[in-house]
């Protein structure tokens, strides 16, 4: 009597290379996920530090900083100081250029507060790049995290 030969896996054999595939993906899809927010992060501090250099070299040129625009606009005259292919408005966030004035009082000099915000629906991107930006030159308001150019 000849044995036959059998081709393939075994039923075992098959779910422990299934239980080894799922551990495997269990580890790599949450280090996949901080690796591209760290890219996302870099890219959005990037663009922080176009604008920032834009609005700096804007009041060199100046004497003052431009004024505030809408959300995701490039604000008037400042668009010469920016890169041709600059945008504000990303596919994971839209960037605001802030100028607030906060008037002087009787107990208070008055303030210029000058910087770039950035809202997003990815919270924890949002968190990340406060984290790398570090204390004292961000703020954080609702779903946006503004970085402070200037505080006059």
């Amino acid at each position: 009597m000849t044995r036959r030969r059998r081709s393939g896996f075994t039923f075992i054999e098959l779910l422990v290379s299934m239980t080894i595939v799922g551990i495997l993906a269990s580890v790599a899809i949450p280090k996949y996920r901080d690796v591209k927010r760290m890219a996302l992060s870099a890219q959005l501090i990037g663009d922080f530090d176009v604008v920032r250099n834009a609005a700096l070299t804007f009041y060199v040129d100046s004497s003052y900083f431009p004024r505030e625009a809408s959300m995701g606009q490039t604000p008037r005259n400042m668009g010469r100081y920016l890169p041709e292919t600059f945008e504000f408005t990303k596919q994971h966030w839209r960037l605001d250029y802030e100028h607030i004035v906060i008037r002087p009082s009787r107990w208070f000099a008055g303030l210029d507060i000058v910087g770039i915000s950035a809202r997003t629906t990815d919270p924890d991107l949002r968190d990340f790049t406060m984290k790398r930006l570090g204390p004292g030159t961000t703020v954080r308001y609702g779903s946006k995290v503004m970085y402070v150019i200037s505080a006059l």
